[in-house]
């Protein structure tokens, strides 16, 4: 379970820093099928980390994980400006970078992310920042889901099978990992899984209705 009684630290010099920046890269960002601006997606993260028992250096991470993908900056700029471990922890939540014109395909990237994701090692601080990027994320889908049934799939390019293939996909490999995701793993493992089985049921319902 998440704890809510977590001292509040975004009042440290990093977090103010990391926040300045993400909110710098991410403006006039709005999430994907809503209005809402994307900026609140890596505060819910990083408060996430926070209630999960993360580090700074992880809770920084959260907040710039999407920093490099979906702006102009670079991992170097990243580096310079917080160090190696959260330059580390961004190129860790990437799956890709650079010029978008120049990504490879959806699917590509996605198998790519996961096989890297497979090949990190414990004690990587990107790990809990992954999980709970992607428990945000699933939590999203779910709570949309909620409110506009089977439209909420019209928002992933994807598709809705391919979408809960690759949310299960990682889920597999941080549960093979749980080790890594901090004292609270278990919680972090069963908020996310809970996410998925809710994402199969749904996409069950969708199949036997179709």
């Amino acid at each position: 379970m998440r704890s809510n009684k977590t001292k509040d630290r975004f009042s440290a010099p990093l977090l103010q820093g990391a926040l300045a920046v993400a909110v710098s890269a991410h403006a006039g960002q709005i999430r994907k099928g809503s209005k809402r601006p994307y900026i609140e997606h890596p505060i819910a993260v990083a408060r996430m980390i926070q209630e999960f028992g993360g580090s700074l250096e992880q809770i920084a991470g959260g907040l710039l994980h999407d920093t490099v993908e979906d702006s102009d900056l670079i991992l170097s700029d990243i580096e310079s400006d917080f160090g190696p471990i959260i330059a580390e922890i961004v190129s860790d939540c990437s799956d890709s970078v650079g010029n978008p014109t120049q990504k490879k395909s959806w699917e590509s990237r996605k198998v790519e992310h996961i096989r890297k994701l497979g090949r990190l090692p414990l004690e990587r601080a990107s790990l809990l920042v992954v999980a709970c990027d992607k428990i945000h994320n699933t939590n999203c889908i779910v709570n949309e889901f909620g409110e506009i049934g089977d439209d909420v799939w019209r928002i992933f390019k994807a598709g809705p099978e391919k979408t809960v293939w690759y949310y299960s996909e990682i889920l597999n490999v941080l549960t093979k990992k749980r080790e890594g995701l901090g004292l609270q793993s278990e919680a972090v493992v069963c908020e996310f899984r809970t996410n998925v089985e809710k994402m199969k049921g749904f996409l069950n319902k969708r199949c036997s209705n179709g």
